[in-house]
């Protein structure tokens, strides 16, 4: 980042100036920021893991008779994930499916935990960039099997979570 902000957001304030007089879905502002920032930070990409609230009017709707599916956290690439072979978590949206996660045989439900858990697997596929993570996330069936490594605990565990 900059003194000004990270490279994202000064590439979203570019781009909002430039289009200023024009409509322009999430996803083509998504596509446009990865396509500025791709030759400086190729490893890094600008994302969004959960729509805002109630969407947006113009937003690329998912396909007909298609369902958008949302986990509900936000991850990093970072060396934390790297080192567990995973991707770790930064943030967790309320009310999401990763706030209530199930343990096979147990009736509690789990939350992941930003900044200490880390999602090594989705449907026992291995995830090591969040780019992976999100792909896997929207291509899985409604029921999601996630393996999480508990950087706290230092124990791996699979849960399972009902797709919104």
């Amino acid at each position: 980042g900059t003194a000004a902000g990270g490279v994202f957001t000064i590439a979203f304030h570019l781009l909002c100036i430039e289009h200023s007089e024009e409509r322009m879905s999430w996803n083509k502002v998504l596509t446009t920021l990865n396509q500025t920032t791709r030759q400086m930070y190729p490893k890094q990409t600008a994302y969004a893991v959960s729509p805002l609230p109630g969407g947006q009017p113009g937003d690329d709707p998912a396909p007909p008779g298609s369902k958008r599916v949302r986990l509900g956290v936000q991850g990093i690439d970072n060396a934390q994930g790297r080192r567990h072979g995973g991707v770790a978590i930064s943030q967790v949206f309320p009310n999401m499916p990763s706030s209530r996660l199930r343990l096979s045989g147990d009736s509690r439900t789990y939350r992941i935990v930003p900044g200490r858990d880390i999602i090594t697997h989705v449907n026992g596929t291995p995830v090591k960039t969040n780019s992976e993570l999100v792909t896997a996330v929207m291509s899985s069936t409604p029921q999601l099997r996630l393996t999480i490594y508990d950087s706290q605990t230092r124990k791996t565990a699979e849960y399972f979570a009902d797709l919104e």
